[in-house]
């Protein structure tokens, strides 16, 4: 037994010591981009958005907003206009989702749905376009293909050279 290394070969004690680094340095790398994924809420940067920056601050305010209980007008004196909105329900746009190395190149836009019961935030989750009211204005109802061939929205019409009304 050798008195300096406790027993334990050299060659062993730096095999441990160089998975214990590389796992030191997955746990710091992967903290950092979640980290970078993240940014404080602000109501102004919440209205003032672009692309998919709501998903940033979107933990953030969940963190610190307990939004249970809350009223419309409560909700929007702290979001902003909703983007769609009816007596049981409000949206905001999220965007894209948002992964470990920022946006992440596939994936269906994800709204914030608010849900209320008797006036009061009753329900806040994240949801995609399949996961909103059908009352919402985000989703669109499709025809049956029609003689062409072609897939238009309820309600449209085609014109003289092929375009929709």
């Amino acid at each position: 037994m050798d008195f300096l290394t406790g027993g334990v070969s050299l060659k062993k004690k730096d095999t441990i010591i160089a998975v214990l680094l590389v796992i030191l340095i997955v746990i710091l790398f992967v903290g950092g981009q979640y980290k970078s994924n993240r940014e404080e809420f602000t109501k102004e940067r919440w209205e003032n958005y672009t692309g998919n920056s709501r998903q940033t601050i979107l933990g953030d305010f969940v963190d610190r907003a307990s939004v249970a209980g809350l009223t419309k007008a409560e909700i929007t004196e702290m979001l902003g206009t909703a983007d769609d909105e009816a007596e049981d329900f409000m949206i905001y746009f999220l965007g894209m989702p948002r992964g470990l190395f920022g946006t992440k190149a596939e994936g269906e836009d994800e709204f914030l749905l608010f849900r209320f019961t008797d006036g009061k935030v009753s329900q806040l989750e994240k949801v995609t376009l399949a996961g909103l009211p059908k009352e919402s204005s985000y989703r669109i109802s499709f025809s049956p293909p029609s003689e062409d061939g072609i897939i238009r929205p309820n309600g449209s019409q085609v014109l003289e050279g092929g375009s929709t009304q």
